[in-house]
This record gives C-alpha cells, sequence and structure tokens, in this order.
C-alpha cells in the first residue's frame, strides 16, 4: 500500500463522515461499516489511539531521557506499521498533523484530507457536545489543527475539503483528485457521499464570531490542491 489516507480536521468538523464515505467507497478503514452518526465519533481505530498514547509518553519524556522516549516512539511506529497493513484509512483528531510524517519514516507517500468547518458551526456544534469547554479551549484547539495543516502541503499531497460542501450535492474538484489517486471510482464517491449525507435543514443557533479564526477559515477556504 502505498498511499494511506489520513483524515485531518478538529473534532465537529466532518471527520467521522469523511471516513464514512471513503470507507464506503472501498477504502478500508480496519473496522465494521456502519452509518454514519453526526453525534458521534468512529473509524478512530484502537491500535491508532493506543499509537496516541506512546507518542504523548514520548514528547513527555523527551526532556529527561532520550533512551524512554525512543521507546515509546519506536512503539508507537510499530504499530502504525501493524496498522498499515489491516487499514489504508487513518483517523484520529487527536494525531492530526502527527500522523502525515510518521507515516513517511515508515516509508510510505500518505495523502491528507483536510476537512474544515466555519469556525461558528465548529464552536457550536462543540458546545452541544461538551458545554463545560471554555471558549479559550475550543478555540485554541481549532487554531492549532488548522495552523498545522497548511504545513502539509510542502511534504505531502494534500487536498482541503468544506464540510459544508460535502454535505451538499455538488460534484467536489477533490472527488476527481482521489479517484486518480487513490484508484476509486469518482461516481461511488458520489454515491456513498448522498446516501450517507442527511439533508435537513439545521436549527438556528447564535453565531459565533472570532476575526482570528474565520480569517484561517478563509484561507482554508482559498486552498488550492
Amino acid at each position: 500500500m502505498n498511499h494511506p489516507v489520513v483524515i485531518l480536521g478538529a473534532p465537529r468538523s466532518g471527520t467521522t463522515l469523511l471516513a464514512s464515505i471513503l470507507s464506503c467507497s472501498g477504502i478500508s478503514s480496519g473496522l465494521p461499516d456502519r452509518e454514519w452518526n453526526p453525534s458521534s465519533g468512529y473509524y478512530e481505530h484502537p491500535l491508532l489511539i493506543s499509537c496516541y498514547g506512546d507518542l504523548k509518553k514520548s514528547r513527555l519524556l523527551a526532556n529527561y531521557s532520550d533512551s524512554l522516549s525512543n521507546y515509546f516512539r519506536n512503539r508507537a511506529l510499530q504499530k502504525l506499521r501493524k496498522l498499515s497493513s489491516l487499514s489504508q484509512l487513518f483517523k484520529f483528531p487527536l494525531l492530526s498533523y502527527m500522523l502525515p510524517p510518521l507515516l513517511m519514516d515508515l516509508g510510505f507517500n500518505p495523502i491528507a484530507i483536510v476537512i474544515y468547518r466555519s469556525f461558528s458551526d465548529y464552536a457550536n456544534s462543540y458546545f452541544k457536545l461538551r458545554p463545560s469547554l471554555a471558549f479559550s479551549d475550543i478555540k485554541q484547539i481549532f487554531l492549532e489543527t488548522y495552523n498545522q495543516s497548511l504545513l502539509l502541503p510542502s511534504i505531502c499531497t494534500t487536498l482541503y475539503v468544506s464540510y459544508d460542501e460535502l454535505c451538499s450535492s455538488a460534484e467536489l474538484q477533490q472527488f476527481s483528485v482521489l479517484e486518480n489517486c487513490l484508484n476509486i471510482d469518482k461516481g461511488n464517491l458520489i454515491q456513498c457521499r448522498n446516501s450517507l449525507v442527511r439533508q435537513a435543514s439545521r436549527p438556528a443557533v447564535s453565531p459565533i464570531l472570532d476575526s482570528q479564526c474565520d480569517s484561517l477559515y478563509d484561507l482554508l477556504s482559498n486552498k488550492s490542491f
């Protein structure tokens, strides 16, 4: 497998929907397919979650013991290599931007797909799920995730996909790119998208505005691929 597919994005930004569409289209996730549920995440393989734990330990130990730090990093890479034999699809928001360079260390050529959503919609969805979260935390997650994503085109093939466009009935130009890169049928992608996305009216919510996050969203919207 030469092209692992890494889905990146902040929580509540459509990573599970995108993973569902790709899995339905034939990209192996190593997990059973299931109906997309907007209220919960899925397609996060236990090996990948365990890998994140090892990398977190590696970073915490980096200032104290090189040998222990390297031990946990190598253990994470071993799990990632094992997962690559089971799955072509990699999705875990907390790992996000770390996954492409790690996969490249293992000799793979990953394709990163960054899915993004307006800050107002993202923040409202996050507050609905976790009302105790501070605004500053939600903002920091958005800024860190997407500022880091802007570095990815310099190291690997990177596509940027709008959540709103993905949920529409439009034919995305990115689907043609995925067809060429991954040898999957564009028509099948569209069919899977249309069968999974529920075209429902959105409840009225109060807009959450932040100039810094809104500017970053505009930058993502104008990214070429």
